[in-house]
């Protein structure tokens, strides 16, 4: 075969191939709401947003998840958690601090004092981009 035709052949066969092996092995894993999300908002959001003391007139007591995905935001035109997209859901934006620009007010989420590391809001991102299931 001449080397012009097998270069070709690699480049058409091979590469894409090594590619898609590749990148399956990239994607990230599913995110759990129950092991990956839920303890992050037991550990950091809870304790400020439960009946009696709920900020921004929202409880996550007592299914956090009930009370947060498809639920229309008092603050912002957003919902709180729109599945399948973190830069539309104003719980996402809160924690990010794009909340004011959303028609949003206040400070970002947690308190400044206690922010959530980069790792914990990946996570929720991640899950809500794989469309913020109750799983």
């Amino acid at each position: 075969m001449p080397e012009h035709r097998n270069a070709r052949w690699y480049l058409n066969y091979v590469l894409p191939v090594a590619a898609l092996l590749c990148s399956a092995g990239a994607q990230s894993k599913t995110v759990s709401f129950e092991a990956d999300v839920q303890p992050i908002l037991m550990q950091h959001c809870v304790m400020c947003h439960i009946p009696g003391a709920a900020q921004g007139d929202h409880s996550l007591y007592p299914d956090a998840w009930e009370s947060m995905v498809n639920v229309p935001s008092v603050q912002s035109a957003l919902l709180l958690v729109e599945p399948g997209r973190p830069a539309a859901s104003y719980s996402y934006l809160k924690l990010t601090g794009g909340h004011l620009a959303a028609g949003g007010k206040g400070e970002v989420m947690p308190s400044p004092q206690t922010p959530l590391a980069k790792g914990e809001i990946d996570t929720i991102r991640e899950w809500i981009k794989q469309g913020a299931e109750k799983n």
